[in-house]
């Protein structure tokens, strides 16, 4: 009925002469079983339609309905609920409206998707959206979208799935935090001359992840955004003014680097950790033009062995060069006019 709002777990279950159901506007809650079990679970259902003025499909709605094949979403919806398709393991196409804004997590994880065409309207994306989703391989990323979640094991949005291939839209200005956090499939990704900040632990966990070119406008890399991939090479562009800390921490192929003369930041962590902390980051160029060695740049680079000075440098800022155990020498130049607490305690 058109009152309903509430639906419990399993309603139709072992129902075998219901295939089709309507969902009314005004429902606002689906329970799920222990088993997980949603409200259409081991139910005969294989389509469904959401009533037009509905602005949200509720948490759970068709989760674990093996049957599910068709799905009628209106243009009334801006919300997609966590778990919503999950495990609908027949379910190979959906189309999401264009105003939707959030998708919850696991909201289309464990179904037999082909594809997955985000909307240019979204701003939040849920963690492990297609967690186990094996036909899915490239996303578009919207340029609206802020905010990515996390689950407690650090899953992203795309964790657990099989893609491969992230396209960020032209526009967009910040890789949201996490963004693509623990997708070990990643191998291609390709971000516009818009973006001006790659957030924290943006692509921390992308295993696979060999090569990522670095708009030039970029002023800010968050802290572990490159953390645990598989990188041969980090070229950070000139534009570049802050590092976070860790950001290549446990990246073994990385060994040197060039820090550009506008980083005027290094974030340290609680641990004293800076950017190139646990990374096999060995030698060190700057920039020509580069005047000051920030604090804690190089703090806990415990591999660090070979660092050549710019005879323009004047100052050398605190704790720069903190717990670079390997590092058995370096040469000041003689414009040097400061250094700083700590630089090469």
């Amino acid at each position: 009925p058109s009152s309903l709002e509430r639906i419990g777990y399993s309603v139709i279950y072992g129902v075998t002469g219901v295939t089709n159901v309507n969902i009314p506007k005004g429902l606002k809650t689906a329970d799920v079983c222990w088993n997980n079990d949603g409200p259409f679970a081991g139910s005969k259902v294989n389509t469904v339609t959401f009533e037009s003025g509905m602005t949200k499909i509720p948490d759970n709605m068709m989760k674990n309905c093996k049957e599910l094949k068709t799905v009628t979403i209106p243009y009334t919806v801006q919300e997609i609920g966590q778990y919503a398709f999950d495990s609908c393991s027949s379910l190979e196409k959906i189309e999401i409206p264009r105003i939707v804004k959030t998708i919850g997590h696991d909201a289309f994880a464990h179904t037999n998707l082909q594809e997955l065409n985000l909307p240019s309207s979204l701003e939040k994306i849920g963690y492990s959206i297609i967690y186990g989703v094996t036909r899915v391989t490239s996303v578009n990323i919207p340029k609206g979208v802020k905010t990515a979640d996390v689950c407690w094991n650090n899953d992203g949005p795309f964790a657990g799935s099989k893609v491969n291939t992230v396209t960020f839209e032209s526009g967009m200005t910040k890789i949201p935090d996490n963004m693509m956090k623990n997708c070990k499939e990643l191998k291609t990704v390709t971000i516009p001359y818009t973006v001006q900040e790659i957030g924290q632990y943006a692509f921390d966990s992308c295993s696979s992840l060999e090569k990522i070119e670095i708009p030039r406008i970029v002023k800010t890399i968050g802290h572990d955004a490159f953390a645990h991939t598989n990188l041969q090479e980090l070229n950070l562009p000139s534009s570049l003014e802050k590092i976070g800390y860790s950001i290549i921490y446990g990246v073994t192929r990385v060994t040197s680097v060039n820090i550009p003369k506008g980083v005027k930041t290094a974030d340290v962590c609680w641990n004293n950790d800076g950017p190139f902390a646990g990374s096999k980051v060995n030698k060190v160029t700057f920039e020509k033009g580069t005047k000051l060695i920030p604090a804690n740049l190089f703090s806990n680079a415990s591999q660090l062995r070979e660092v050549k000075l710019l005879d323009e440098m004047t100052d050398i800022d605190s704790y720069a060069f903190e717990n670079c155990t390997n590092l058995r020498s370096i040469e000041l130049p003689i414009s040097i006019k400061t250094i700083g607490d700590g630089a090469f305690s």
